[in-house]
């Protein structure tokens, strides 16, 4: 991280400035009420974060407390840099502060490391961008064939699944996912640079607080539909035939388990919703297990890692045979998601 300098200071409550992109880019505290306890039962104990002009960097749910309850002043680290002006250092602070936080599990740590590896790798983009213009005029100019030497020079890496990359351009990934190694393990960043270079849209389930889906999980279907060669078509599903498929349980087991890849291929080739197949899978487990459908009894770190995070309802075996499907139905209700993912704006980062 950039060395920075910083005062402590106690200052008027009403002197700190709010910035509603620092304000919401954390995940809400879950500890709202044990801090509040705090606030009134000690005051004070750890200082806010704020820049040279008092704008609140960290600290947004205390100051909100705080508030509340009457406090006029407040103590605060003012850091000797404008957070408008410089909003990567802004953003290297917050990830400082947070990147290990109790309240954030490792799927929100995993996506609030994104949000602020992408909006740093955004401004530092534009720098370059900037820099370049500066100097076109001074640019080298490569015959074609001194250009083709370069080509041929330059290193490349193949990583564990066979993607090959510039050497400089993984570096260059791994460096930002580097930036807390308390919060990524060198597998995780591996597998985080693997579906970042070639699956942004799978990473999404993973970094995306509304989804959740485990980065081994996300790894996982990463490889296999990879090796049935289906990348693109599982990509091009309408969220609501793909989202069930990556986000539970049953949808995990139709793209991982070769017992469903008949399902699997009757939702790519749309014969059937990603609904009805999974409740055939509900079924086919129900009657293996003698009719009725057991909660799993497992920890749920355990049960993730083997694919068994989510509890089914339990399904007798008479009604599982005898239920029907509305076909038609879940097919419109299918086909009214993707003309709204049509009419939606996609936009792609950087």
């Amino acid at each position: 991280m950039t060395e920075l300098t910083y005062t402590e200071e106690v200052v008027s409550i009403e002197k700190l400035k709010e910035d509603d992109e620092f304000k919401t880019l954390v995940p809400s505290n879950n500890s709202r009420e044990d801090l509040e306890k705090s606030l009134r039962e000690k005051s004070q104990i750890f200082p806010l974060i704020a820049d040279r002009n008092y704008v609140l960097i960290d600290g947004y749910t205390r100051l909100d407390i705080m508030k509340k309850l009457g406090f006029k002043e407040v103590k605060i680290l003012k850091y000797d840099f404008d957070s408008q002006q410089e909003r990567d250092k802004a953003y290297e602070l917050i990830w400082t502060f947070n990147g290990v936080r109790r309240q954030l599990d490792k799927n929100e740590r995993l996506a609030l490391f994104q949000k602020i590896a992408d909006r740093i790798a955004k401004i530092q983009a534009s720098k370059n961008k900037t820099e370049e213009s500066k100097i076109v005029s001074h640019a080298t100019q490569f015959s074609a064939t001194e250009s083709k030497q370069i080509e041929e020079n330059e290193e490349f890496v193949t990583l564990d699944d066979g993607t090959t990359i510039s050497a400089l351009e993984y570096e260059r990934i791994l460096k930002e996912l580097d930036k807390e190694n308390k919060a990524l393990s060198e597998s995780d960043k591996r597998k985080m640079a693997i579906l970042r270079i070639n699956t942004p849209w799978l990473l999404k389930y993973v970094t995306d607080q509304k989804y959740k889906v485990p980065l081994d999980q996300a790894f996982r279907i990463y490889t296999r539909v990879k090796d049935l060669g289906i990348l693109d078509k599982l990509k091009d599903l309408a969220p609501a035939l793909r989202d069930p498929l990556i986000t539970t349980r049953e949808g995990r087991k139709i793209i991982l388990n070769d017992e469903y890849r008949d399902l699997l291929e009757k939702i790519i080739s749309k014969q059937y919703t990603t609904e009805r197949a999974i409740s055939e899978v509900k079924q086919k487990e129900a009657l293996k297990r003698g009719g009725k459908v057991k909660k799993s009894s497992k920890p749920r770190a355990k049960a993730e890692e083997e694919d068994e995070g989510e509890e089914i309802e339990t399904i007798d075996r008479e009604d599982s045979e005898s239920e029907e499907y509305d076909l038609v139905g879940e097919w419109k209700k299918a086909e009214e998601e993707e003309a709204k993912q049509q009419l939606t704006p996609q936009f792609t980062a950087n």
